[in-house]
């Protein structure tokens, strides 16, 4: 049965129910019910006006400015273009007022030299009112540059002077996980956490945990770290253990839900399987009362999960498509439930969200012929208004 959430107002915000193809995923979870969505309406946003194709997004921490990194518009594959940012406060919400230009910060002539085989930027984000750069050269070196907004200046830059290799170094999870449950062998705890199965929840407090060892049973736990407790949130039947292999992509948190996000593979064949399992307070529940409704995924099952911040009772993340850079779905999880936003005509290829609930987009057309290449083409922002009147 399909969800539709008619009693949403958002300024002419259209509702309407996703219908996807149902997916052949392990028969114990039941068919999978679809997500509501809500289309953003064009009116609802702010267009930022930039050159080349927006590849990353970052608000800084006082939510007053965006920043945008992009691949230069020359014809070469992923060349570097240039970084630039834009002050919210100066983006007028008024009627045919809704674009804003971004101020160019980093030039794409400065750049060019140091992405010797064309890559693009590998991270952005903001310190302070300074934004770091990090630009590989298509090989194993990268990059570091830092902008100071106050000075309009470029620091010094690091120019390849790190090589990207394994830093091999004491993971404070597992640390933690070893600590508080000795009755787990080290190589198994070492194998869940070292194989990005397990991940904190909420630094240095609590996680969820899944082994990956032979042999050894892959449910996945809510750890509490700093009472040494443990829940199994989900245990897998045997049957599904002969016959998949189950591996935790990620988990979301809000408003007394859980949402899992597990990825499956057929141990005799070449099936596969990308679940979203989603549950209300199921760490005070029972295992034999816990219940677990599937949600659908999509037409791709080669998604990675990525937060994308919290507003209160809400937690937003996107899963992105590995393979398709614009095939990302944004979600919002609350008290209310799941919730996926859309664009008509648009494809979603980045997102991201200030602490204060402002939304970036950056988009492709799906008329575009840099949507069929995986590039944005324009960012559309959205102000908090917008997150606050989801349920």
């Amino acid at each position: 049965m399909y969800k539709i959430i008619t009693n949403l107002l958002l300024g002419g915000c259209a509702v309407a129910p996703l219908l996807l193809q149902a997916q052949q995923q392990p028969l114990w979870f039941g068919p999978a019910e679809a997500a509501p969505y809500y289309v953003v309406p064009a009116h609802a946003a702010q267009q930022l006006e930039l050159n080349g194709h927006p590849v990353l997004l970052a608000f800084s921490a006082d939510s007053n400015r965006l920043a945008v990194a992009s691949i230069a518009d020359t014809g070469r594959v992923n060349e570097f273009g240039d970084v630039r940012a834009a002050e919210l406060s100066a983006i007028s919400t008024r009627q045919n007022h809704n674009t804003a230009k971004a101020d160019l910060l980093i030039s794409h002539d400065f750049t060019a030299p140091f992405a010797v085989y064309g890559a693009p930027a590998l991270a952005l984000d903001w310190q302070g009112d300074n934004i770091n750069l990090l630009i590989g050269n298509g090989d194993d070196e990268v990059s570091r540059l830092t902008y100071l907004t106050t000075e309009h200046r470029l620091q010094n830059p690091d120019i390849f002077a790190t090589v990207l290799a394994e830093q091999i170094a004491p993971n404070p999870l597992e640390l933690a996980i070893a600590r508080c449950f000795p009755d787990w062998p080290a190589e198994v705890i070492s194998s869940g956490v070292n194989s990005s199965n397990s991940h904190w929840l909420e630094l240095g407090k609590t996680a969820v945990y899944q082994a990956q060892y032979h042999q050894v049973a892959d449910d996945i736990w809510l750890l509490d770290l700093q009472q040494c407790q443990r829940n199994q949130l989900l245990s897998l039947p045997e049957r599904n253990r002969k016959q998949w292999s189950t591996n935790h992509v990620g988990t979301v948190v809000a408003g007394g839900k859980v949402l899992l996000v597990v990825h499956q593979l057929q141990i005799s064949g070449d099936g596969q399987s990308l679940l979203m399992l989603l549950s209300e307070q199921p760490a005070m529940t029972p295992p034999a009362e816990r219940r677990w409704q599937s949600v659908n995924t999509g037409n791709s099952n080669n998604r990675e999960l990525e937060m994308l911040g919290q507003l209160q009772q809400r937690t937003l993340f996107q899963l992105v498509n590995t393979q398709q850079p614009c095939d990302t779905r944004v979600l919002s999880l609350s008290a209310g439930g799941l919730a996926e936003l859309q664009i008509d005509g648009h494809r979603i290829c980045q997102a991201a969200v200030s602490k204060q609930g402002h939304l970036a987009l950056a988009l492709a057309s799906g008329r575009d012929k840099a949507a069929a290449a995986g590039l944005a083409t324009r960012i559309w922002l959205l102000q908090p208004g917008f997150l606050q009147r989801l349920p």
